[in-house]
């Protein structure tokens, strides 16, 4: 069997343990900002480990897996939201061009 990721390693950001003396609060900020840095790929590997711990319960690992999970989908809704504004753009952009096309046309018409 081959192993894929040796021939193509996945992107990956390592960023290291989190800062000592963090507040509850303030260490999920810090996972989140880390966890929206990250590539949708490294995200998706990340899920992957957490279910694979060994050291914790089933349960736990889950729990952490649907952490990175909920990183995804804000990764997701980011660049959907990001194509949205481009596509709302160029609807605009096609509807100020058609309006010159038929003020064009009914010029050209009754010249």
């Amino acid at each position: 069997m081959k192993h894929i990721t040796k021939e193509k390693p996945l992107p990956q950001i390592d960023f290291g343990p989190l800062p000592p003396g963090l507040t509850t609060r303030q260490a999920a900020e810090e996972e989140a900002a880390r966890d929206l840095l990250k590539h949708p790929e490294q995200l998706l590997a990340d899920v992957h480990d957490e279910i694979l711990q060994s050291n914790r319960p089933i349960d736990q690992n889950l729990i952490h897996a649907q952490k990175r999970i909920a990183s995804i989908m804000v990764r997701v809704a980011a660049s959907n939201e990001a194509a949205t504004k481009v596509m709302v753009k160029l609807n605009k952009w096609l509807l100020v061009l058609t309006v010159v096309v038929v003020i064009l046309t009914i010029v050209l018409l009754f010249r």
